[in-house]
């Protein structure tokens, strides 16, 4: 189970952010922020829907990437009984 606390919550919302920015990196070819990336997008998104699939497809290894560091500090947090 996973144990919810400041850390996880930082170190979540973090891996969060970065996912997001790569798979809108490789689904756009630039860089947007986020408020831009949610509100206008959404009607480019529609055409893109298999594009979007494949890059969270092909993002798996990219997302198990970003959650090593929150998936380790629980694994040491639990063994070290913080």
């Amino acid at each position: 189970m996973l144990f919810i606390s400041d850390s996880n919550g930082i170190l979540f919302g973090i891996g969060l952010f970065f996912i997001i920015e790569c798979f809108i990196k490789k689904s756009f070819q630039w860089y947007l922020p986020l408020s831009g990336a949610f509100s206008s997008a959404g009607n480019v998104m529609k055409n893109y829907k298999e594009e979007v699939f494949n890059t969270i497809l092909g993002g798996i290894p990219a997302i198990l990437l970003f959650f090593l560091p929150l998936a380790l500090y629980n694994i040491f947090q639990k063994s070290m009984k913080i």
